[in-house]
């Protein structure tokens, strides 16, 4: 007998399956799509153990007869297309004629269904893809699919599973997504017992991105909107403000299909280059609308990518939408005074906070008094672009307790020949130019900065050395937000952070770390998040601390763009001599460049 073989029917749809069926949100979306195809206007998801244990999704779409029922779990069965020619023009979600198959190839799958028709319902049962039964039954218009025991037979898969949270953030950032793209549908998931998402299938947009992204972020979004030549634009981008750490809160629509797309992508954060620092990504909900022949939605086995036939064409419109609104709408971010000294939390009249100037640098051995950049107006900021800055003496007191908490990490200082000697300027608001030793210096201002408070923050922070709020802040977040925040509650206490559910997916912030330079803990604790479901390898407490203080001082840092007066760059260079490593940020970026005096003279031909 030769070496090749034709593979059994129940190999060749585990390979399908393989190809389709990623882990349990694989599933959700692939029965979604079809529930939505269907013509539903109410689907309802119920899962357990992150959808491992069970999927189960009813709808009130159009159902099917009995004959359709048994064929849909044929391989290559679909009710989306007939022809080739078909492909090219999809305004169907789900076409692959494969899903249903797939699914039930590797788990214990039951359909029950009654089409519109008004006929007998069907009910069929299915183990590893081989139909165990099928017979009559009474239920509500529509389709309800329960599949249990997902990869049961296939437990080589269920080794690349992640924890039962983060299966089930998957899920509810799927649904999320396609609640946002069919506003006029109602989604619900439960979790257990746990209501995870809602929405009421009204239309209202407003309602839906408030339940997908939280009230705080969804009542701050900017409106967007671009049309050209058989191309239609349209969503809600975030203020540089609400930048996040990472890319999962950039969600991407073709046509009513929820896609990744590397071109959408680019030109989203192109609009934003000159807004953003390094390595912080804007978020957006973005929807575009086209001729089915000019995207390829047939790319990718899971329909999760789209190829376009004009990218040139789709980039510029992108980047003109989203600069467009950029540009027109109000961006300077809301700054709230804290009146309060430290030690006073639980006092009446107070909040409980430490009074956090946006820029200070005052050191404990510093002589020099402490100050801070002030909110100005329109008239003040036109008169601070001829001087240095508007400073603000805080008073005494606050200088005190500033100083209090401020520590010095070790006398490895530079040696004499490195350390500056004289500051001479700064350049594009970026660059503090100096002469040191046998040359010149240029060193990074927001880098340094960095150095200084993470330094300052791995001496300082602990779980005593926070402020009670007096009155709690509350924080609306999604459900896989909600769900990380809830299971490490002991990891932000050990970084100041009081944090206690509050139903729903709320969070009650009763307690903050004093942290010079951030005043508004929800971004930070936002990042502290996404950071968290980002990196699930972080199990070392040490190595989650050290993460976490590195983004606490990238956020508390000034930024490249802000103006420094003479005496915030002296105490800055003074500081950073200060730091344990002078000479890097805690990302490993460079503080400093020196160019030596033989290197001038070298360029200059004096050599």
């Amino acid at each position: 007998m030769g070496n090749i073989r034709l593979l059994s029917e129940a190999t060749i749809n585990k390979i399908a399956a393989g190809e389709i069926i990623e882990r349990p949100a694989s599933v959700v979306k692939e029965l979604l799509e079809n529930s939505l195809d269907a013509g539903a206007t109410r689907i309802e998801v119920e899962i357990r153990a992150g959808g491992r244990q069970l999927i189960r999704v009813t709808d009130n779409g159009a159902g099917m007869d009995r004959d359709d029922a048994v064929m849909a779990l044929e391989r290559h069965s679909t009710s989306k297309i007939r022809e080739s020619e078909d492909l090219e023009s999809l305004k169907t979600l789900g076409f692959r004629g494969e899903a249903l198959a797939s699914i039930a190839a590797v788990s214990i799958f039951k359909l029950v269904t009654v089409p519109k028709s008004g006929s007998i319902g069907t009910a069929l049962e299915a183990k590893a893809g081989v139909i165990k039964s099928v017979q009559e039954a009474g239920a509500a218009v529509g389709t309800t699919i329960t599949i249990r025991d997902l990869f049961f037979n296939v437990p080589a898969r269920l080794k690349y599973m992640k924890s039962i949270p983060t299966e089930a953030s998957y899920i509810a950032d799927l649904i999320g997504r396609l609640a946002m793209s069919r506003p006029d549908v109602s989604f619900r998931l439960l979790h257990g017992d746990f209501e995870v998402l809602f929405t009421h299938g009204t239309g209202n947009m407003a309602e839906v991105l408030s339940a997908v992204l939280g009230k705080d972020i969804a009542k701050d979004l900017l409106e967007i909107g671009y049309e050209a030549e058989n191309l239609r634009i349209s969503g809600f981008i975030g203020k540089p403000e609400h930048a996040r750490s990472n890319r999962h809160s950039q969600h991407f629509f073709v046509s009513g299909r929820t896609v990744r797309s590397p071109l959408i992508g680019a030109a989203l954060e192109k609009a934003y280059k000159t807004l953003l620092p390094i390595a912080r990504f804007p978020l957006a909900v973005i929807f575009m609308e086209l001729p089915g022949t000019e995207v390829d939605v047939n790319v990718h086995p899971t329909k999760a990518e789209v190829k376009f036939s004009r990218e040139d064409a789709i980039f510029s419109a992108v980047y003109r939408a989203v600069s467009n609104a950029l540009r027109l709408n109000e961006l300077i971010p809301s700054w709230k005074m804290k009146d309060d000294l430290p030690g006073t939390s639980g006092m009446p009249g107070t909040s409980g906070t430490l009074p956090q100037p946006q820029l200070q640098f005052a050191h404990s051995d510093s002589k020099s008094s402490a100050g801070y950049i002030a909110a100005t107006s329109a008239s003040e900021a036109n008169a601070a672009d001829n001087a240095a800055a508007v400073i603000v003496d805080p008073g005494p007191e606050v200088v005190d307790a500033w100083r209090s908490e401020a520590g010095v990490a070790g006398d490895n200082r530079p040696s004499e020949k490195t350390e500056v000697h004289c500051l001479e300027g700064q350049l594009d608001r970026t660059y503090l130019f100096a002469t040191g030793g046998d040359g010149l210096i240029l060193i990074d201002q927001h880098a340094a900065h960095e150095r200084v408070i993470f330094d300052r923050l791995m001496q300082t922070l602990r779980p005593d050395n926070s402020q009670l709020l007096v009155i709690p802040e509350t924080m609306e977040l999604n459900y896989r937000q909600y769900k990380m925040a809830s299971e490490k509650i002991p990891v932000f206490k050990s970084l100041g952070y009081d944090l206690e559910p509050f139903g729903g997916k709320t969070i009650v912030i009763r307690a903050v770390p004093v942290i010079r330079g951030i005043s508004d803990h929800k971004p930070l604790l936002l990042d502290l998040i996404e950071q968290l479901l980002a990196t699930e390898r972080f199990n070392n407490p040490k190595e989650i601390q050290e993460a976490f203080l590195i983004t606490m001082s990238c956020r508390a840092a000034v930024k490249a763009g802000d103006r420094l007066a003479n005496l915030e760059k002296e105490q800055l260079l003074s500081d950073l001599w200060k730091t344990r490593n002078p000479y890097t940020c805690p990302h490993g970026r460079p503080t400093m460049i020196r160019l030596s005096r033989d290197e001038l003279d070298r360029r200059f031909r004096r050599k």
